[in-house]
């Protein structure tokens, strides 16, 4: 019984000591940040940051202590910068008291990307943008044009997603830099395409074809250069992707100034040539394709003269004896019968189904003091020097044994 109230007496005392303790307690009634210092501008999903912040709590006794934020006793309720926000509100709370913390929560630059004018030269491929600094940590671009703009074949127009480009020209873009709570780096600039300088080389061959071999000329020797129907005059732009040397828009202008009667038709398509006939031209080198600038230090005029071939070389003298029956005709007068349109054709030596006709003909015929008569008939060609033909007739107009064949300038 003893033992009993000896322990019954020690509890009492203890909640007596605690209810005398708390009722001469000094209860905290206000907290507030000290000098104002708290930070209130954040990040998307950045952590509170309680560095250099302390609190002033202020009992009701008007007494003031320092807290540190770091306090068990302290807590932040309500914070988060999952989402941004202007004047978003959290609670401090210690022993029952609450500070109200208003912050905003913004995204971040994406300053350390930068965007620059840029360039390259023409090189008949689909061309895309390197953007410096870009790296590969989540940032995503795109990139639209904001003008509408054509260059040869080549048509974009505004807010059309850029995926590269080829033709020679300027192009006006926007890129837009995106990352998961950053803002949006936005950049207009312009990338350019220069156009690619070309030379001009005169060569000759037998066809246009990049198969053939070319073989290069000179001005001296194209001065003179006599006819010859299997090789073609031609030419050609050097340093120019396949894909280009068929196209139209690489041309030369030829200026011509033929001998009397004579005519040619020199093609316009980054060539000229092919079966070009005998005459004085001159070559004047042009560049309508846009992605292409010829280069001004070549000689961009070239000028030649193709001569005559003889005829006899080409073997026509035995080819008139052969097909024509001149020795059958018969004269009557100044008029020479029995000649016809085939007996006029002259086989061409390098195409032996190919006869290349005269250009004009012109016939004379002489009095012989023996009473016979001889008739000069004589075979003009544009591209061969000319072929006469000498025929001795009786005086009953009857051709008398074979012609002579004669060739002349």
């Amino acid at each position: 019984m003893k033992k009993f109230l000896i322990g019954f007496c020690v509890c009492l005392l203890t909640v007596v000591s605690a209810l005398i303790l708390t009722a001469c307690e000094d209860p905290v009634v206000s907290i507030s940040v000290k000098n104002g210092e708290i930070k209130t501008e954040y990040y998307v999903g950045e952590e509170f940051d309680p560095s250099n912040t302390v609190l002033i709590a202020k009992t009701k006794s008007n007494k003031q202590y320092e807290v540190a934020l770091s306090d068990p006793n302290v807590e932040v309720l309500n914070f988060s910068t999952s989402t941004t926000g202007n004047l978003k509100a959290a609670n401090i709370r210690y022993k029952g008291v609450y500070y109200t913390l208003v912050y905003n929560v913004k995204l971040r630059d994406l300053n350390i990307y930068t965007f620059h004018n840029c360039s390259s030269t023409y090189n008949g491929e689909v061309q895309a943008i390197n953007i410096d600094g870009l790296l590969n940590d989540g940032v995503s671009c795109s990139i639209v044009f904001t003008q509408d703009v054509t260059y040869g074949n080549e048509t974009h127009h505004a807010n059309e997603t850029f995926t590269g480009v080829k033709n020679a020209g300027e192009y006006h873009l926007k890129a837009t830099l995106s990352k998961d709570g950053y803002n949006s780096l936005v950049s207009e600039f312009t990338y350019t395409i220069f156009q690619k300088t070309i030379d001009v080389e005169f060569s000759y061959a037998q066809t246009k074809s990049a198969s053939n071999n070319w073989k290069s000329l000179s001005d001296a020797y194209w001065q003179g250069v006599s006819y010859n129907s299997e090789y073609q005059l031609f030419a050609r732009f050097k340093n120019v992707p396949l894909s280009d040397q068929d196209s139209d828009s690489l041309t030369f202008l030829t200026e011509t100034d033929y001998l009397e009667n004579y005519q040619s038709e020199l093609p316009g398509i980054n060539y000229f040539g092919g079966w070009t006939n005998v005459g004085n031209y001159k070559v004047k080198c042009l560049c309508a394709n846009s992605n292409y600038v010829l280069n001004m230090s070549n000689n961009q005029v070239f000028s030649f003269t193709i001569v005559k071939a003889d005829s006899n070389q080409t073997g026509f003298a035995d080819i008139v004896k052969t097909d024509s029956n001149i020795a059958n005709s018969t004269l009557d007068g100044s008029v020479v019968h029995g000649l016809t349109t085939n007996e006029t054709g002259f086989r061409n030596p390098f195409d032996n189904a190919k006869k290349v006709q005269y250009n004009s003909i012109d016939t004379h015929i002489d009095n012989n003091s023996n009473g016979t008569k001889t008739a000069t008939i004589t075979y003009t060609f544009i591209n061969y020097t000319n072929v006469v033909l000498s025929q001795t007739y009786d005086a009953g107009g009857n051709a008398i044994g074979q012609p002579t064949v004669v060739i002349s300038d």
